[in-house]
């Protein structure tokens, strides 16, 4: 008998939280930097909030700064929605920060539920720019559906998802580089390590914001740093098997180095693109500078490059008509619209060119962002540094659009002045950008902006109290997250009712 009564007073409980949980709506992950593999920023599925409920009720909700003795930086953070485990349901922030710690809040009650450093002493660093790292964690998007193309090359979805998230059919992990180049595979639950670390780059490499496509995880890694070469690299986790290493594979672009906040690009063909700063360039030589790499998945061959002088940017990727669409930018402020024909012929032209969206001086910088309207129009979002006197920076907006029988990307709106933004989110018609600040005479603010038009429908003010550390923007389940320099994590948004 008494066990009967256990049993339904743990069935009432677990249906009173499922009735709480199922009151807050559908739950979301942000599982890279950007929020997908093609870096676009956008929250597709975010209904937490209308445009009416950011104006009135958007807040700060709770902001934390992590024991941290090392004073070492805050990466922007990644989400897990809905984690079901002995102390209930929890949304999860998972900061991981430049010496290799991981801070986790119980998103909901500011709470941290676990901490943990990894990796030994820091192996010596080459140069001052190495002593840090900004490899961003990933985790594994649930539901994950590869598009393959059917003959004649028209895109067809795979006939059902995979069934299971994980490869080693494990509790679900978030996966990161250590500075000593271990990949480690963490239970998101406890923080506990699932399998043993192993190496996969060169100690003290410092390698990029991680991205993670069909079970392989790409990074990319400039010569300098631990010995490393300039080089993509795909660690491929897919194998069952929790005791066989991963599968490793690079490219060395013999070029210049690396360029942009986001990593490598993955498209929804598989296809992985990397941007290559300025040097010398001999493609038959396998030396790639000035060039925005194509890339097989898995085994890194080239399948195609386009060369031009570049913006410190991360491409983004995106499909729109039934076509995968990449757009670059390059160092006099344009940015190029590209498609898999772009990467053929003279290797210099692309489908479409803006004009320049700069002046006096002014970069393209970080990143781009993208998001399509119901009704099907594609937009892509950069962000400006400086330009004309009495300019700090923006966010530019601009339309997908058919013009005389071709793709265009035409300009639709700029932002208020920004300082030093980092490229925008997006989720229900809001794009939020935020003003980074230079330490000084600003700090960081938060703008919430009208996605169809650029105006302005919130801000932080002057609630921040510090300038961000330009790690990038974070939104999941009606909630917006930054880091900012003095190693503070802010998250503002709409309250919760239950």
């Amino acid at each position: 008998m008494t066990k009967s009564i256990w049993a339904v007073r743990g069935a009432a409980l677990l249906l009173t939280a499922c009735a709480a949980h199922a009151q807050l709506g559908r739950t979301l992950d942000w599982t890279t930097f950007g929020g997908d593999a093609q870096r676009t920023g956008w929250e597709k599925s975010d209904s937490k909030f209308t445009k009416d409920e950011v104006a009135k009720q958007f807040q700060l909700l709770w902001k934390v700064k992590p024991e941290n003795p090392a004073k070492s930086s805050l990466l922007a953070p990644v989400i897990i929605g809905n984690l079901i485990g002995y102390r209930g349901f929890k949304e999860l922030a998972f900061i991981a920060t430049s010496d290799d710690a991981m801070y986790v809040m119980d998103a909901d009650l500011n709470r941290m539920y676990w901490q943990k450093r990894y990796g030994t002493a820091k192996p010596l660093q080459d140069s001052a720019a190495c002593t840090a790292s900004n490899a961003m964690p990933t985790l594994m998007t649930l539901g994950f559906r590869r598009r393959v193309s059917a003959p004649g090359g028209a895109p067809v979805a795979s006939p059902a998802p995979r069934p299971a998230p994980n490869p080693n059919f494990g509790p679900r992990a978030i996966y990161l580089i250590t500075a000593d180049g271990m990949l480690r595979r963490v239970n998101v639950a406890n923080g506990a390590e699932a399998v043993p670390p192993v190496a996969v780059l060169p100690a003290g490499a410092r390698p990029s914001v991680l991205n993670m496509f069909d079970n392989v995880i790409y990074a990319t890694t400039n010569e300098g740093c631990g010995g490393a070469p300039t080089a993509v690299w795909a660690v491929d986790i897919s194998n069952p098997d929790q005791t066989a290493p991963p599968v490793v594979k690079s490219l060395k672009t013999q070029g210049g180095p690396f360029v942009g906040l986001g990593g490598p690009v993955v498209s929804n063909d598989g296809t992985v693109y990397v941007q290559t700063g300025e040097g010398a360039v001999s493609a038959g030589s396998n030396q790639y500078s000035n060039t925005l790499l194509a890339l097989s998945s898995k085994d890194l061959e080239v399948k195609g490059y386009f060369t031009a002088p570049p913006a410190n940017v991360t491409p983004v990727t995106f499909t729109w008509q039934d076509r995968e669409f990449v757009v670059s930018a390059t160092k006099d402020g344009r940015l190029n619209l590209l498609d898999s024909s772009s990467f053929e012929g003279d290797h210099k032209t692309p489908l479409s060119q803006t004009a320049p969206l700069t002046s006096g001086g002014g970069s393209i910088w970080g990143g781009l962002s993208s998001w399509q309207e119901e009704g099907g129009t594609r937009w892509v979002l950069a962000t400006v540094w400086g330009g004309a006197a009495g300019h700090n920076g923006s966010v530019v907006a601009l339309k997908l659009e058919e013009k005389d029988g071709k793709p265009v990307l035409s300009k639709a709106w700029e932002s208020r002045d920004l300082v030093r933004p980092v490229p925008p989110v997006i989720a229900n018609g809001v794009v939020f950008a935020l003003s980074n600040g230079d330490g000084k005479s600003t700090r960081a603010t938060l703008y919430a902006l009208d996605a169809l038009t650029g105006k302005e429908i919130w801000s932080t003010g002057s609630q921040v109290t510090s300038a961000g550390n330009l790690s990038g923007l974070t939104i999941a389940n009606g909630r917006v997250y930054f880091a900012t320099a003095d190693g503070t994590l802010w998250v503002f948004g709409v309250p919760l009712e239950i």
